[in-house]
């Protein structure tokens, strides 16, 4: 039943959890820190096994707002629409005598242009939105 009620099962980690100076106790948290964890961790164990359970932490660097744009870009997937994904991949090159790069011949090099769009937004927030 449980699997077939919800299209998909979104937790947020407890800010006990990696977020601790943002834990604060309040009418909205009542529990210590050390309980949140137990009822966090259970929390997860109850959804372990839906086919679409996603677990968004803390993040390291970014705060609330960075959570809230992993819990927003999950959502897209979930429904489908695009999202933008900040994926770079780096290699160390050397040079040979007549500065030409090399390359293992196993590597294959493909060439390709790549066109952006900014965008203009009104909300401070922002730094910027790219097409």
């Amino acid at each position: 039943m449980r699997d077939r009620r919800y299209d998909a099962v979104i937790h947020l980690v407890t800010a006990a959890k990696g977020a601790e100076d943002f834990y604060i106790l309040d009418k909205a948290r009542y529990e210590a820190p050390e309980e949140a964890k137990k009822l966090d961790q259970k929390l997860i164990d109850a959804w372990t096994g839906h086919p679409h359970h996603y677990i968004i932490d803390n993040p390291k660097e970014g705060g609330f707002k960075e959570k809230m744009k992993t819990v927003n870009e999950t959502v897209l997937k979930i429904i489908g629409q695009p999202v933008h994904i900040n994926y770079y991949k780096k290699f160390l090159l050397q040079k040979d005598k007549d500065h030409n790069f090399i390359f293992d011949k196993s590597v294959i090099i493909h060439g390709f242009d790549v066109e952006e769009t900014i965008l203009l937004t009104s909300d401070p927030d922002v730094i910027e939105s790219k097409i």
